[in-house]
């Protein structure tokens, strides 16, 4: 019995031992299992962090360097923890995406650890000022005018307050992609003061130069035209040469006496008060010499001219820049003195004859030529003699109103006919205003080739080309996202409505170069199958590249309700606003030279990977 039980005891330690033996062998065969499978998640979460790493660290060389596509393509990390990551960049590629108005780009990181490889992408919309500017070192800028404050959005894609000089007409501001221009009020250069000889009439019927005094009718001060300049990263206002110091003369008064002894013809006049050498102060006559009284002539024959002062000034409140010339509306003044002639009749009764004192004011259109800085009148309804004696020739005619104009790039100058009902334009040429075959719009914008202006639909002011609901959808589709929305609302289930999305563009902030447009335009987003329809609308800034409208400075969701949760993927990377531009009255883009970076802007727009 000893002997068996002895047996059963070896044998039972014998299977204990096998399978002690079996089972170490599994455990050493499961924890080589457990170590390879805790390497391959340590390795995935690594290369999964220096993906991550990389996107954001290539987006931040993308914001901040104005070349990065060179640093892109060579940029690669190394990780403390051994993981290594690089990057790429390159267009988004999908079937009609185009159509959502946005121009997106693929920016592809990929990290490696022990072997094991992970791939992230960020969707970028990029944004970008106007490229076409980019022309001898200059780089673009916009100009924003709120009429009580003026702003620029530089290279570096940030606004700046700029000093305004005064009061500036906004529609005179203009830059033809260089520097900008306006025409400031009142900032011309006074007129030279009118004086004169007051008309005396003796009882005897001679007309004599009383007083010399000013005259009671003067010629008004105009404005003045001034550019921005850059110098140093500072902004200042200069006034550019005035039209009148240019243009305007000044004839003093002459008298010019016939001496010649009698019966000789051909001796010439003595000429006295020489408008070259004389001023007002210096200017003595001898009366004497003209007459005491009608009984007694000293001498036979005696002509007086008065002052002749001849003056332009601008007077008009818009302009426009083409082919490198500032071009205005201005007024042209002449002032033709007092004149006046006694001859003695064979009766020995003494004949006055002579002319009043008048101010001729007629409009012209003046141009700068900005290489030169000089002056010239394109068209002009008053023609005056060079030599100044003459009576000013008032050219017939329509005239132009001064409250509108259109310039394009090749210098073509339009203008409004003064008085006239009809929305027409006319072609300034030198001699006269023609009828033109431009739209018949109250308010037209000439950009590159085209001119542009808006047309009511369906309540809204719809662009008349490129019409920026053309290249977004009319709706955004509902979506399973309900916990933005107020919760009061009569909402079935949780369903978030869809949204409908309406356009409106504002043709006076309309400018641009080329085939880039910049404007403020009007979203409103109006919440389908609510009853009543709630609707909301948001003003911000949106260029066109020429081939996709966009959003600045953070695309279309910075305009939808601050609700929707189409805003929670821009919510998550962007915290700012519109900026100041939603109150500009007026848009100005133009181009100078600067050292800031021409940088660009990108929002992701989704992030997805293995």
């Amino acid at each position: 019995m000893a002997k068996k039980t002895s047996g059963n005891l070896l044998l039972s330690a014998l299977f204990i031992a096998a399978f002690l033996f079996f089972l170490s062998v599994a455990l050493v065969v499961s924890n080589r299992e457990d170590i390879r499978y805790t390497l391959l998640v340590d390795h995935k979460l690594r290369s999964s962090l220096a993906a991550e790493g990389m996107a954001d660290y290539t987006l931040m060389v993308m914001r901040t360097t104005s070349n990065w596509e060179a640093r892109v393509t060579s940029l690669r990390r190394e990780f403390a923890s051994g993981a290594v990551a690089t990057a790429q960049v390159r267009p988004y590629q999908q079937a009609n995406f185009s159509k959502s108005g946005m121009a997106a780009l693929d920016l592809v990181t990929t990290g490696l650890s022990g072997g094991v490889k992970t791939e992230r992408h960020v969707l970028l919309e990029e944004f970008r000022l106007a490229d076409s500017l980019l022309v001898e070192q200059r780089k673009p800028h916009l100009f924003a005018d709120m009429g009580t404050g003026f702003q620029v959005l530089t290279p570096e894609m940030v606004w700046e307050p700029l000093a305004k000089p005064g009061v500036l007409f906004p529609l005179s501001l203009a830059a033809g992609s260089e520097k900008l221009h306006a025409i400031q009020e009142g900032a011309g250069v006074d007129p030279p003061t009118i004086k004169d000889f007051q008309k005396v009439v003796t009882p005897g019927g001679l007309v004599l130069p009383g007083e010399f005094a000013e005259t009671s009718e003067q010629i008004p001060k105009g404005h003045g035209l001034t550019t921005l300049s850059l110098e140093n990263n500072q902004w200042s206002w200069k006034l550019l040469p005035d039209v009148g110091e240019q243009l305007g003369k000044v004839h003093n008064p002459q008298i010019v006496e016939d001496n010649r002894p009698p019966g000789e013809v051909t001796g010439p006049p003595v000429v006295r008060g020489d408008g070259s050498t004389l001023t007002w102060e210096q200017l003595t006559l001898d009366w004497d010499v003209i007459a005491k009284s009608p009984s007694e002539m000293t001498v036979p024959y005696e002509y007086f001219n008065g002052p002749r002062v001849e003056w332009y000034a601008i007077t008009g409140t818009s302009g426009g820049i083409g082919n490198k010339k500032y071009f205005a509306h201005g007024t042209h003044y002449f002032y033709s003195g007092f004149r006046f002639k006694n001859t003695e009749q064979t009766n020995g009764d003494i004949r006055s004859q002579g002319k009043d004192a008048t101010l001729f004011r007629e409009p012209c259109i003046l141009s700068l030529d900005l290489a030169t800085s000089k002056w010239t009148a394109v068209l002009d309804y008053l023609k005056v003699d060079p030599q100044g004696l003459e009576e000013p020739t008032v050219v017939p005619g329509p005239r132009p109103s001064p409250q509108g104009m259109v310039v394009s790039p090749e210098g073509e100058c339009f203008v409004r006919r003064l008085g006239d009902t009809q929305p027409d334009w006319y072609r300034v040429s030198p001699g006269e205003l023609t009828l033109s075959r431009l739209p018949r719009q109250a308010q037209l914008r000439c950009i590159g080739s085209e001119y542009y202006f808006t047309r009511p639909e369906a309540g809204r002011q719809m662009l008349s080309s490129h019409d920026i609901a053309e290249h977004f959808p009319s709706a955004l589709p509902a979506l399973h996202l309900g916990a933005r929305y107020d919760p009061k609302k009569d909402f079935l289930g949780e369903l978030e409505p869809a949204l409908a999305l309406s356009w409106s563009t504002s043709i006076g902030t309309l400018t641009g170069h080329e085939k880039e447009l910049y404007a403020l335009v009007t979203l409103t987003s109006t919440l389908q199958g609510i009853n009543p329809t709630e609707s909301s609308s948001q003003t911000g800034l949106a260029h066109f590249n020429g081939e996709h409208w966009q959003i600045l400075p953070a695309g279309l969701a910075l305009l939808l309700p601050s609700k929707s949760s189409y805003r929670l993927p821009l919510d998550l990377e962007y915290k700012g606003t519109a900026g100041p531009v939603v109150s500009a009255q007026t848009l100005v883009l133009g181009s100078y030279a600067s050292d800031k970076q021409m940088l660009r802007r990108y929002v992701p727009l989704a992030r997805f990977g293995n």
